[in-house]
């Protein structure tokens, strides 16, 4: 059974903001992106993007284990930070749920 988390983050050029932060992690993480969608695959679990109106929806998830969630959300939140320093942004997580 894998955790997920479920997030959204409101900005107003979300394909960009998205392929900014897959380049990103790709430079450390297999990432990848198109116009629409995004995944990157870290060793503790995944996050994926879906360009949604008005922002990103935000999926992560990892095997069984919170602190491998909890890992993946932590470096997610630090990047969304890092790239918008001048208007700060932060994703807005909904709650852990189990999926098989």
């Amino acid at each position: 059974m894998a955790l997920q988390q479920m997030g959204r983050l409101d900005v107003a050029e979300p394909a960009r903001v998205m392929a900014r932060l897959c380049f990103h992690f790709s430079r450390k993480v297999q990432a990848r992106h198109d116009e629409v969608q995004g995944e990157v695959l870290f060793p503790w679990g995944r996050c994926e993007f879906d360009v949604v109106e008005g922002g990103l929806a935000v999926r992560l998830s990892a095997d069984d284990d919170a602190a491998s969630l909890q890992r993946v959300r932590e470096v997610v939140d630090a990047h969304v930070a890092l790239f918008s320093r001048r208007q700060p942004l932060a994703v807005q997580w909904g709650q852990v749920t189990h999926h098989r």
